[in-house]
């Protein structure tokens, strides 16, 4: 576990330290938007992103990264949103597409999903998907806050 955290660190996206998540992530949305042809929007509740330390920075931007590129590739959206907030101690981002949606499960899992849902484990997080068909996709990042307190077992 260790092992792919370092090498996860080595992968770091330079625009993580020059700019911050908040920024790096709204960079991010915006080049996707012009490069897809999709309109795009990012909102990020002030200081929320900040709440992350380094591990949960790197996951929250290449989760995000991730589901872009699954719209990208799979959703024929005409928009799509990324959105951060805090909830419960926990800052939660989210992917929104208005695309072609899928069904959970009738759909071969790939990589992309798992990878994210690999990353946010390692992270101390969780990934969940929400889609059906025809009403797009939403992919809901959650990771604990720095210095937040571990949630209560149910």
């Amino acid at each position: 576990m260790e092992e792919l955290l370092r090498l996860a660190r080595e992968l770091r996206p330079a625009a993580l330290d020059d700019l911050g998540l908040a920024a790096a992530l709204r960079t991010l949305v915006d080049e996707f938007g012009r490069r897809a042809g999709i309109a795009t929007r990012f909102s990020a509740e002030r200081g929320v992103l900040d709440r992350l330390d380094a591990d949960g920075r790197l996951v929250a931007y290449r989760v995000v990264q991730e589901g872009l590129s699954n719209v990208a590739r799979h959703a024929g959206a005409r928009r799509v949103g990324v959105s951060a907030v805090p909830e419960d101690g926990d800052v939660v981002l989210r992917v929104d597409d208005d695309g072609s949606g899928f069904d959970l499960n009738a759909t071969a899992r790939g990589l992309g999903l798992t990878g994210m849902r690999e990353r946010a484990v390692l992270a101390g997080g969780r990934v969940c998907v929400l889609s059906v068909p025809g009403e797009g996709t939403l992919i809901e990042l959650r990771l604990r806050a720095a210095g937040a307190a571990a949630p209560v077992p149910a």
